[in-house]
């Protein structure tokens, strides 16, 4: 088409990132406040801590510190006397190793918003991935290490390794929730949404833990299938005995549930409560449904780290579009692997601050991450034709799987194949293809499409002095102030300034 960005549903799915962040962002944090958690396996822990007890090396003790963190024992002698064996250790200093150990004597909590420093910019990755495969070798019965190569594996487009990887994760940690949640999302993006389920709905932990039972429904509701958890899901929101901060997901995951299926009176109740104590996905969650359900959402009260997606929706819905584009670039940043964050930069930049060169370099730094999304595809040869390479842009829309494609997915490959034509100079047919796409999209009620579709057709009959451009452009100009798409009027006020 036209750059696009579809916002028409969000799920609140859990984020992915390597077990240092999940540490600092307080993933993996105790549910409860008024109790300790309990070692889920105190046999398997004793043989573990007996054999460190007795071979005091680097290796045992990170296996007894891995144990004890993903069972909660955190007040647990031989615990923590590995856990400050690694941390002394000159062979784990600014290791994963070290970070494990940290988080282990934290309790599992995060450290205070100001100490918590996110590795968000990928220098290194294959390096990194180098580093945890000689790790897997030396520990091979790490979970986190399996699971952090997973994620590394995933950045560099290596799909099966990444697979196997976190497959060996989930056999050594069947029942734990930073690799459960990592894996959830992990074959969500290398499109085995059925395994995720598999294994969520497997453990017995997705039955009581809320930070579990949130992506089971949300992953059930975004597939259009039953979730098994909702019940479970509505009694724990109202147990005194967890805190706020272990039930926010929940919270917000029940709320959309609420709001899909035409209870927008028990979606706003449960806002607050989500509120309460929210992490950064939670944020953003609220924040698109209160768009969703015509309701302005305050701010939390509190610090709330890495709040890029929703400082980016925010910021977009209130017109300050170059505030906007740093969020998103920052959203990118922190989930490198995942598409939606690099779609909605391309679009900022594209369209909002009609700024192709910089949409091109978004798109083209997600190449291996995301290889096979549609719209990271077409918003790439969009920017390609819009800067008149029209060779590669033909090329990049020729590697769609046009078969694959939904109906609205299919009038935004139209509108783009739209404008390809029109810049090989095939006018008649780049026309019609436009003219397709707008009904199309009218048609199946995306009216936020239909109106950047007709502001690149506008632009395009501008460019070719076509007798036509100006009333195109008026069209286009009343249909963005019609469905207040802010930055369709200020594209078309430029336009029309460039006479």
């Amino acid at each position: 088409m036209s750059q696009t960005f579809d916002d028409t549903n969000r799920q609140i799915l859990p984020r992915w990132y390597p077990f240092g962040i999940a540490s600092q962002l307080g993933d993996l944090e105790p549910v409860a406040e008024r109790e300790t958690p309990k070692i889920s396996s105190p046999m398997a822990f004793a043989v573990k801590a007996e054999e460190w007890r007795q071979k005091r090396t680097l290796a045992h003790a990170l296996d007894v510190v891995g144990t004890a963190l993903v069972s909660g024992a955190f007040h647990d002698h031989d615990g923590r006397e590995a856990a400050g064996f690694v941390s002394a250790s000159a062979e784990s200093e600014h290791s994963l190793g070290r970070q494990i150990a940290e988080s282990y004597l934290r309790g599992g909590r995060t450290p205070t918003p100001s100490q918590v420093d996110l590795p968000f910019e990928e220098l290194a990755n294959r390096a990194t991935i180098a580093h945890l495969r000689a790790l897997t070798r030396r520990f091979p019965r790490s979970p986190i290490v399996w699971a952090d190569l997973a994620y590394r594996y995933a950045l560099a487009g290596e799909k099966s390794k990444s697979v196997r990887s976190m497959d060996i994760a989930v056999f050594l940690a069947p029942d734990n929730r930073f690799i459960l949640r990592s894996a959830a999302r992990c074959f969500l993006h290398l499109d085995q949404a059925d395994k995720s389920l598999y294994y969520l709905r497997r453990s017995p932990l997705s039955r009581r833990d809320p930070w579990l039972i949130s992506p089971e429904v949300a992953i059930s509701e975004s597939l259009g299938r039953s979730s098994r958890l909702i019940r479970a899901g509505r009694t724990i929101i109202g147990d005194a005995n967890l805190s706020p901060w272990a039930i926010n997901e929940l919270v917000a995951t029940l709320s959309t549930l609420e709001a899909r299926h035409g209870s927008a009176r028990k979606a706003k109740k449960l806002i607050p409560q989500a509120l309460q104590d929210p992490n950064e996905n939670t944020v953003a969650q609220i924040e698109w449904l209160g768009v969703a359900l015509r309701q302005e959402v305050a701010r939390p009260s509190q610090i709330v780290v890495a709040t890029y997606e929703a400082d980016a929706r925010r910021s977009l819905r209130a017109g300050e579009f170059e505030q906007a584009l740093g969020y998103a670039k920052g959203w990118c940043r922190f989930q490198p692997f995942a598409s939606r964050p690099v779609i909605l930069a391309s679009y900022i930049a594209a369209v909002c601050l009609q700024d192709d060169e910089e949409a091109l370099a978004i798109l083209e730094r997600a190449e291996a991450t995301a290889p096979d999304s549609f719209l990271i595809k077409n918003n790439h040869a969009f920017s390609l034709a819009s800067l008149n390479r029209v060779a590669d842009a033909a090329k990049v829309q020729q590697s769609i799987d046009q078969a694959s494609l939904r109906a609205r997915e299919r009038s935004t490959f139209a509108a783009t194949r739209g404008l390809i034509e029109f810049r090989k100079g095939d006018l008649q047919e780049g026309r019609r293809l436009y003219a397709k796409a707008i009904s199309d999209l009218k048609n199946v009620g995306d009216y936020r499409g239909a109106t950047i579709a007709t502001l690149f057709l506008a632009r395009e009959e501008l460019r070719v002095s076509s007798p036509v451009g100006e009333a195109v452009l008026s069209s286009a100009r009343e249909m963005a102030l019609s469905y207040e798409v802010k930055e369709a009027v200020r594209y078309a006020d430029t336009l029309a300034r460039q006479g």
